[in-house]
């Protein structure tokens, strides 16, 4: 049997017993072992870039292997192929649990491998150099998993060695390292915290030349006054954002729209099914069941109404910030141009910038599953860089063996972009279903209400809420179920308290955002902030784990309508400092909307922001 340890110290292995093998026979068989099938022009190319004549060198290579090793190829008149074999960095990437002990050091990295020495190609060494930054990434990412792990359970102790890994590496994870400031504060450790701090924000500015984010100093705020708070925000991550919504009601009457939905997405790849219905009518419960059950590593994306155009890509590419080191050099720079990094490259041209970003975002949605689902709230709101992304996606071949894309759409809003005619085409090609929610019948409202164990009667809620699940939610909790929806929120705003209703206002503004934002935009301390959001999460007006989202949109809508002017302007001025320095789409989205309360030292960050923006967003279709 054919063993190939390539994690540190490299080593073929032939039934137990090391063979040794010279550099180019080696370089091709690391190649086909990572690759697979790969085609005998592609590969002679590969390895003797500058030879004359390379399929004749790549043909005494393959006699070289299989005089060593025996039968271990599977070739074609056009391809070459790796059988019968194990391979440690294989093992690795599948992420198991036994994979931590796998890793004895960097891919490939106990062969020196100075060009002239080795008399490799260019191109094998660009391949060499991106494939060992994939593993340290994969490293970082089983790491990170097993902290996670670890917190849950309850061993902070057992964390610590993980996030260490997770939040070093050639490219900082500022993710990890906040996280590991959290479990030294619980430990009580908060001169461990600063250090890593400290490294951390050397690191960001001497590799990326960005600031620390606002969620990372208050992370280190807590660690070094509170340790009770930081074990209280520890809380499991949730690997799906999907499955952490929760619902204080059973889902029913919903069972025919389930089926059906669910049989289409099992005809094929890519599927689309486009949930649509009035506000409250559970089109986002409904995508959640349906992911609930499948394999689908889940991205959820909120289109928010007002955002500038590339927000929302935004706010999915910082979900990945950490991992653009093995990506192609135009998809990296263009991902960093989009979040702010300092110093990215110059702009490509407008079809190349997008096609950079595109490729790049797509690649990293793909590489954590073989089953990939996009969750996409209120299309109707999306901006052209969204929807732009969403056609190419479902244009461009995924590389993934599943992909599925639930989209919510509100039937009485007007569409900000284009997306009749995305879902035209989409249905043209017979990839998308277009489903709209009906009410509840009575059966299913008589069902929730005995649920609930009210004594109103389940015809009068029927008729009160018009089988709209929101609407009879709200009527369920009221006391004496009767009263408009507005003013049922409102009353339960009102029993919450001062901080609390600032909390809301402030989600208002920031849509889905951390802790740490929310706080630095309400303006109340970390401990008032913790206290709301759990009173908030009680009364079921909102969700709180590692981000904070409204409960439902016509909980944001009845907020926003009770938010005067000049307090919405002083929210976003707020938001706005927060993200200073980022050059981001949401800085620049809170600097206009608090134009009219800008300062003399706003005025310079505001315009530089804006410019910033607009010399990389002109692909985006919205200046």
């Amino acid at each position: 049997m054919l063993r190939l340890e390539l994690l540190g110290n490299v080593r073929v292995l032939l039934h137990g017993v090391p063979v040794p093998l010279g550099v180019k026979p080696l370089a091709l068989l690391v190649y086909l072992a990572l690759e697979g099938r790969v085609s005998r022009r592609a590969l002679a190319t590969l390895i003797w870039q500058d030879a004359p004549k390379p399929l004749n060198n790549l043909s005494v290579a393959k006699h070289q292997l299989e005089r060593a090793l025996g039968d271990v190829l599977d070739a074609d008149i056009e391809t070459l192929a790796l059988k019968n074999f194990s391979c440690d960095a294989l093992e690795f990437t599948a992420s198991n649990p036994a994979a931590w002990a796998l890793w004895r050091g960097g891919f490939f990295t106990g062969v020196r491998l100075a060009g002239w020495e080795m008399q490799l190609s260019e191109m094998w060494q660009d391949w060499l150099y991106q494939t060992r930054s994939r593993f340290a990434a994969t490293r970082q990412q089983i790491a990170s998993n097993s902290a996670e792990t670890q917190i849950a359970s309850g061993d902070l102790e057992g964390a610590l060695p993980f996030l260490e890994v997770a939040a070093s590496g050639d490219e900082p994870s500022e993710d990890a390292a906040t996280r590991l400031i959290l479990v030294l504060g619980a430990l009580d450790r908060p001169q461990a915290a600063l250090e890593v701090f400290n490294r951390l924000v050397r690191l960001l500015r001497d590799e990326l030349g960005v600031e620390a984010m606002v969620e990372t100093k208050a992370a280190l705020t807590l660690a070094r006054s509170d340790a009770a708070v930081c074990r209280a925000s520890l809380k499991p991550r949730a690997t799906d954002l999907v499955r952490s919504e929760a619902s204080d009601l059973p889902f029913v009457g919903r069972d025919p729209e389930l089926r059906r939905v669910s049989d289409w997405l099992q005809t094929g790849s890519p599927r689309v099914a486009v949930i649509e219905g009035e506000p409250g009518a559970g089109k986002t419960r409904l995508a959640v069941e349906l992911l609930r059950g499948t394999q689908a590593t889940t991205w959820r994306l909120e289109c928010l109404h007002g955002s500038l155009s590339g927000a929302t890509l935004a706010a999915l590419t910082r979900g990945f910030t950490g991992q653009f080191s093995d990506l192609h050099s135009d998809s990296r720079a263009a991902l960093e141009r989009l979040i702010g990094v300092r110093d990215a490259r110059e702009s490509l041209p407008p079809d190349l910038e997008q096609r950079a970003l595109f490729t790049g975002l797509r690649t990293l949605l793909a590489r954590a599953s073989p089953h990939v689902g996009l969750l996409i709230d209120d299309l109707q709101w999306a901006d052209e860089a969204t929807l732009r992304f969403l056609g190419w996606c479902l244009s461009e071949p995924m590389p993934v063996k599943q992909f599925t894309v639930l989209v919510t759409l509100r039937s009485t809003e007007a569409a900000r972009g284009d997306v009749p005619g995305l879902l035209a085409d989409l249905t043209r090609r017979g990839i998308a279903l277009r489903l709209t929610l009906p009410a509840l019948d009575l059966s299913a409202v008589q069902m929730l209400a005995e649920h609930c164990g009210t004594t109103t009667d389940a015809t009068a809620l029927h008729s009160a809420s018009g089988g709209n699940p929101f609407y009879l939610l709200e009527l369920l909790r009221s006391p004496d179920g009767r009263g408009r929806i507005s003013e049922l929120i409102r009353a339960r705003l009102e029993g919450l308290g001062g901080v609390a209703l600032q909390t809301l206002e402030a989600l208002c503004v920031t849509g889905l955002t951390s802790v740490a934002l929310l706080h630095s935009v309400s303006g109340r301390s970390l401990n008032e902030e913790y206290d709301a959001l759990g009173a908030l999460s009680n009364a079921a007006l909102l969700h709180s784990g590692e981000t904070v989202r409204f409960a439902h949109d016509l909980v944001r809508e009845s907020v926003t309508a009770q938010l005067s002017p000049a307090r919405a302007q002083l929210l976003h001025l707020r938001a706005a400092r927060a993200l200073v320095g980022t050059a981001s789409a949401e800085a620049a989205t809170h600097y206009w909307a608090a134009k009219d309360a800008w300062g003399e030292g706003d005025l310079a960050l505001a315009v530089k922001t804006f410019v910033e923006l607009g010399t990389r967003s002109g692909y985006q279709g919205e200046r």
